[in-house]
């Protein structure tokens, strides 16, 4: 059950090797360290907002056939059949107005090689923190670690009792 994930995150893994090669190429050492601790202190709020905003405010969504049809993928399906393995994992392609948001400031800010900086900056926090603990929750397997029995639990509220609470998929934090 664990060899998507295995096989996403090794894709990812290449792209953040990539992005970061080239940023480093391009942008000073103290900017990349700067953005990319920035961006994992913007993810959390970041993480929450998209689900509880953006993901959870169908009526916007159905408004025109484009952003149905990509609501209905992205996360209709995903709580409709919340144990389909091929639904837990998010499309890359989600990321796109994320990386767009970060990106733009980030090139005009610093450059053309900050957009590798940006994508680097989106996908470590939501691949390896977001698309693990998310994967985590779904999976038929037993955690040791409270931290990932905790997530799950909560994320099956979320699934199961009430899809207007628990928005945090890798903290409660902002929840609470």
């Amino acid at each position: 059950a664990i060899v998507p994930l295995r096989r996403a995150l090794t894709g990812y893994a290449v792209i953040v090797f990539f992005c970061l090669t080239i940023a480093t190429m391009t942008v000073p050492p103290s900017v990349i360290v700067t953005c990319l601790g920035g961006m994992m202190l913007a993810f959390p709020p970041v993480e929450y907002g998209l689900h509880r905003y953006v993901l959870h405010n169908m009526r916007s969504f159905l408004r025109s056939r484009v952003s149905a049809w990509f609501w209905v993928r992205v996360h209709y399906a995903h709580h409709r059949e919340p144990a389909r393995a091929d639904m837990v994992l998010a499309n890359p392609l989600t990321l796109t107005p994320l990386f767009l948001a970060f990106a733009i400031p980030f090139v005009a800010l610093f450059g053309p090689g900050a957009a590798f900086l940006a994508l680097a900056g989106i996908l470590i926090p939501f691949a390896f923190i977001y698309e693990v603990v998310h994967y985590a929750a779904h999976v038929p397997a037993r955690f040791r670690t409270r931290y990932f029995q905790r997530r799950r639990r909560i994320h099956m509220l979320h699934h199961h009792h009430s899809d207007r609470t628990n928005f945090g998929i890798s903290t409660s934090l902002i929840d609470r």
